[in-house]
């Protein structure tokens, strides 16, 4: 019975590059029969490990993304009084679950193979007549994947306990981006991508462009819905009456603008990408967002009248019992 390397070398001089084909760039024959001789034929319960410390990490990760991240978001909320924490929990819990159903699929494909040069991991990927991984690259890149999810998630858990809000982008990035230079250097980094255009930017280079873009285009919002509230709503007579006549709209903006990008652009594996065109994800999207309007005008509203309500006469109470208030306060600290 023949040796598995001299099988392999059989295999080898069929594939171009290699040594039966002189005429193109090969590794050395040296090098390509100890590969060969170190082969075992093994089954994959030896990696199961590596899907149980990976799972275990993926929930860690996932806590330091909702210690940090979602703290992020909800900040706002929280510490101006709109909502509690609690419902905030509720609501992060909810809508960081549908986000990642809904539309986490482009994103989790650009990290997944828009950073690393994943055929540098495979050996039977071939570039420019080269051999482009090692015998044992998929056993690394699985590995760099489990490496990069304890890298990211201990900098989350860190920067949460220092209290910093950093970003679990930057941090998973960061992650692969070392995974690939200490692997094969500079080459097994994806800078940029072979696409036209903006499908050029897909690679590391965009990615890092859009931590620059980012803080300016939320600052270009930021500052016009701002200066829109302010002059439309706060500064007119009865500002909060017209904050409730108001909310309608931007209910159905928030709707209409989170259902287009996920009936356009959402997840592949619910057949969402690809299923409408630009003009039906229009329709469908500002359908969603007029019905949003109308059940928040006879559900949300009266609920928020109420409370107003109920504010202003507390604070016509305190204005007209100020002792009262400091008992109360007394009461309270005790």
């Amino acid at each position: 019975m023949e040796s598995l390397a001299a099988v392999g070398r059989q295999v080898l001089d069929t594939i171009p590059g290699t040594v039966g084909h002189p005429g193109e760039v090969a590794w050395p024959i040296t090098t390509q029969i100890q590969l060969l001789e170190g082969i075992q034929i093994t089954t994959t319960d030896q990696y199961l490990w590596l899907v149980i410390v990976g799972g275990l990490l993926a929930f860690f990760m996932a806590w330091g993304i909702g210690a940090n991240d979602v703290a992020n978001a909800f900040a706002t909320s929280v510490g101006a009084g709109s909502i509690s924490l609690k419902w905030a929990i509720a609501l992060a819990s909810v809508m960081e679950f549908s986000g990642a159903v809904l539309m986490g699929a482009h994103v989790t494909g650009t990290v997944r193979s828009g950073i690393m040069n994943v055929n540098y991991f495979d050996p039977v990927q071939r570039v420019d007549g080269q051999s482009t991984g090692a015998l044992n690259g998929p056993e690394v890149l699985m590995i760099g994947n489990v490496v990069a999810l304890l890298a990211a998630g201990s900098w989350l858990v860190i920067a949460t306990a220092l209290e910093m809000p950093v970003s679990t982008t930057h941090s998973i990035i960061g992650s692969f981006i070392g995974i690939g230079l200490a692997y094969r250097g500079g080459d097994a980094v994806v800078w940029l991508s072979k696409g036209e255009g903006v499908d050029k930017l897909k690679g590391v280079v965009g990615v890092i462009a859009s931590w620059f873009i980012s803080p300016l285009l939320s600052a270009v919002f930021s500052i016009a819905i701002f200066l829109i509230v302010r002059h439309g709503v706060l500064r007119r007579k009865n500002p909060a009456k017209l904050a409730l006549l108001t909310a309608p709209i931007w209910y159905f903006l928030a709707f209409t603008i989170t259902m287009f990008f996920i009936v356009y652009k959402g997840s592949p594996q619910l057949k969402l990408d690809k299923k409408f065109s630009v003009g039906e994800s229009v329709g469908i999207s500002i359908g969603t967002g007029l019905l949003a309007a109308l059940v928040s005008w006879f559900t949300v509203l009266p609920f928020q009248r109420k409370m107003l309500e109920k504010w202003e006469e507390e604070e016509i109470e305190k204005m007209k019992n100020p002792e009262m208030v400091k008992e109360k306060t007394k009461t309270a600290q005790a």
